[in-house]
Formats: C-alpha cells, sequence, structure tokens
C-alpha cells in the first residue's frame, strides 16, 4: 500500500486490539436492561457512526457472558451471507457503555474513531479482507486476521480533516439516494393506485376462483438437480425476480426426460409457494426458451376465455393480492401456501375485450414505472461508485 509523505502504515492490530464479542442472541432481548448490539443490527440498521442502542439484554447476562465497547470503539460484523457483507462496521460514539454480542467483534484503538470506520468502507480494506474470509453460505472472518490488515494513517489533525470531507460529501450523496428512493416510491404508489382502479371490480364483472378460470390447475413442478439437460430451463423460485421477470441465470435440469406435464406453454402463471418470496409469479412466454419448473413452483394454465394472462400478471402484483398471500401464507418453518389455498384464490374480471383495454392502459404505466427504477437503480449505483471514489481518494491521501 503506497502512502502520502507523513502518514503511517501499520497493521490494524499494531494501533488496537481486537475483542470477540460476547454470547447472546436475540432471544435474550428484553424491553429494559443493559444496552447491547447485535451483528444483524449492524448489517441492517446502522450507519458508519452509531450513538444509540436499538435493543437490550439483562444486566447479569451483559456482565456474564457479553463484552463491552466504550465510546470511539469499532464494532465490526465477522459474520455475514457475503463477502461484501464481511466487516460491516459502525463507530459507537453513545455516551454510554455497551454490550456487544456473538458474530461480532469489538476494535479498540488509538485512531480517530470515524476515520477508521470510514476504512471499513474504503476499497483498500475490502480488497485485503478478501484474502481472510473463509465460508460459503455463511461468511466469516477472524479477528485475528483482521488486525493483520494495514491501515495508512496520517496525524490526529489530517484524520479529522478527512472525516470532516467525507462526512460532508457522503451527506450529499445520501440526499441524492433519498430523492431517488422518494421518486421510486411515488411511482409505485401511482402504479398500485392505477392496479386498484382498474381492477376494482364494476358492473357486469364475474367472480371466479383461480381453479374455475384455469384449464389446469394446481399443477406441481419436479424437483431434479440443477445443471445441464438439453436446453430445457428448470426455473426455480429464485430465478423469478420481485416484479415477476425472469432471471437471466436460470440453469437447466439434470434429467434424462421431462414429462410433458412439466412442461411450460404460452400464458402459463407460476406461483411460488414457499420460502421468504411466497406468492411472487411468473406469467411464462416462448421468448424464454423451452421451461420446466421446479417443485416450489405451482403452475396454473389460465382459461382466456375467461381471464387473460397478462390480467392475472396484474392481479398478482396488487395491493389486495399480496395482502390475501400476507393472510394465506401457513407459518411454520417457513412461510407455505399450498395449491388447494391457490385454487380458492377469487378473481373478478370483464369480458376478455374489456381486458385487453385494461392490459393496454396498465403496461403503458408500467413501462413508465421500469424506466423510473431503472433510473432508480442506476442513481444508487451511481452513488455507491461516489462513496467508493472518495474513500479510495482519502485512504491514498488525495483529499
Amino acid at each position: 500500500m503506497a502512502i502520502k509523505e507523513g502518514w503511517n502504515i501499520k497493521p490494524l492490530g499494531d494501533v488496537g486490539t481486537f475483542q470477540r464479542g460476547g454470547n447472546f442472541l436475540k432471544n435474550d432481548f428484553v424491553s429494559s436492561g443493559y444496552p447491547c448490539i447485535h451483528y444483524g443490527q449492524i448489517h441492517m440498521k446502522f450507519g458508519a457512526v452509531t450513538t444509540k442502542h436499538l435493543t437490550c439484554i439483562p444486566e447479569v447476562l451483559a456482565m456474564s457472558k457479553a463484552k463491552i465497547a466504550k465510546k470511539g470503539d469499532l464494532i465490526i460484523a465477522i459474520t455475514s451471507e457475503d463477502v461484501e457483507g464481511s466487516c460491516k462496521s459502525t463507530a459507537w460514539m453513545g455516551d454510554y457503555d455497551i454490550a456487544i454480542g456473538a458474530h461480532a467483534a469489538i476494535y479498540h484503538h488509538t485512531l480517530n474513531p470515524i476515520f477508521v470506520s470510514y476504512y471499513f468502507q474504503s476499497p483498500q480494506f475490502n480488497k485485503a479482507k478478501e484474502a481472510f474470509t473463509h465460508g460459503f453460505k455463511v461468511v466469516e472472518i477472524r479477528p485475528a486476521d483482521i488486525a493483520k490488515i494495514p491501515v495508512a494513517y496520517p496525524s490526529p489533525t489530517e484524520q479529522q480533516r478527512i472525516v470532516d470531507i467525507l462526512d460532508a460529501e457522503f451527506a450529499k450523496i445520501d440526499a441524492l439516494k433519498a430523492n431517488a428512493e422518494q421518486n421510486m416510491q411515488n411511482a409505485q404508489d401511482l402504479f398500485q393506485a392505477a392496479l386498484r382502479k382498474e381492477l376494482e371490480p364494476k358492473k357486469g364483472w364475474k367472480t371466479y376462483t383461480l381453479q374455475e378460470a384455469s384449464t389446469d390447475s394446481g399443477q406441481y413442478g419436479m424437483s431434479v438437480s440443477s445443471k445441464t439437460f438439453d436446453g430445457i430451463r428448470y426455473l426455480r423460485i429464485t430465478d423469478i425476480t420481485e416484479d415477476g421477470e425472469l432471471n437471466d441465470d436460470a440453469v437447466s435440469a439434470d434429467i434424462d426426460v421431462v414429462d410433458d406435464k412439466y412442461m411450460l406453454r404460452e400464458g402459463d402463471i407460476l406461483f411460488a409457494r414457499t420460502g421468504a418470496t411466497v406468492g411472487k409469479t411468473l406469467v411464462y412466454n416462448s421468448s424464454m426458451g423451452r421451461c420446466s419448473f421446479a417443485g416450489y413452483l405451482i403452475r396454473y394454465r389460465p382459461n382466456t376465455e375467461i381471464v387473460l394472462p397478462r390480467i392475472l400478471y396484474y392481479v398478482t402484483h396488487s395491493s389486495n393480492y399480496y395482502k390475501w398471500v400476507w393472510e394465506s401464507q401457513r407459518q411454520s418453518t417457513l412461510p407455505n401456501i399450498s395449491a388447494k389455498l391457490y385454487n380458492e384464490y377469487l378473481i373478478t374480471v370483464p369480458t376478455t375485450s374489456e381486458q385487453h383495454t385494461i392490459i393496454a392502459e396498465l403496461d403503458e404505466l408500467n413501462t413508465k414505472c421500469k424506466s423510473l427504477q431503472d433510473n432508480y437503480t442506476q442513481t444508487l449505483a451511481l452513488c455507491d461508485d461516489l462513496k467508493q471514489a472518495l474513500l479510495r481518494k482519502a485512504f491514498n491521501g488525495e483529499l
């Protein structure tokens, strides 16, 4: 790591000490007690700096099983779902001590707390940590290995100057992100309002169960390993996006024969029956290639004399449908909706001629919303890139 004149470079372990968190879990939380931080909160709730706690544990547990962080310490998540999330950190700047639990570490150090917190977000640190992370479904890193990663740092006065610049620039970037998020939320609200208006039952509309409106209903998919088979794509829950599109990385199936009942036809609609994304749907079209589908999906084949597939797409992206999914899922190990429940789902529709008109209007609005979604995604990516560029310059001594 090249450094600017007047800067120092040392392993993190030479300018501080690392301590693993203690042994408490979410189940130990109480309404009042000793303030604590759980590693999941570092991933989801906290930014570069934290001054307030969100949860407590019994004081006797804090004294016996937790480790205690003091103002200025860096709190690090040492367990994550991926390498990117490894070492997500926050500087504890509250005016009181706080208990730190399992899967986190405390870094007691002599650097500016916010300076070192920003360093843990930097490209320089992220590249260095890759050599020490391990695991596949769960990624971990040992505090002793984090201690080996070098940090370049200037005088305390210069550290504070860099922090002030980053604080100011990040505030501008966060405002840009917040504006983009609000625009996206406005677009989503507008689209849901349009769905409510267009799909609101009117005089002459008829109500059917999903089973009644299908020529083939409630077909569960097949369960096979996901490798290669004769160009047939094997669609899983994870291959369907939240907005009902197909991910580009859908795989094929390692089987000798695909029974015709598992092959999709134009207009078929798939429903996810289990998992965190239970209820999401995909309307199949031939541009997706030859496709079969997995056991965690249920297929319905709409009777197009009753309901058009595109209408079902919009019905299953409405707030009323989401409400039904929430109320219908059976909470066990995972949320679940069976074919029996999907069979009973009620849809109220006009004639197919009127459905074509509704589809045209909703398609036009949907296209505009997707354009806003693309802009939103691009804005978020740009904001992340701007932050990384600033951090790179900061820790190269170029600010």
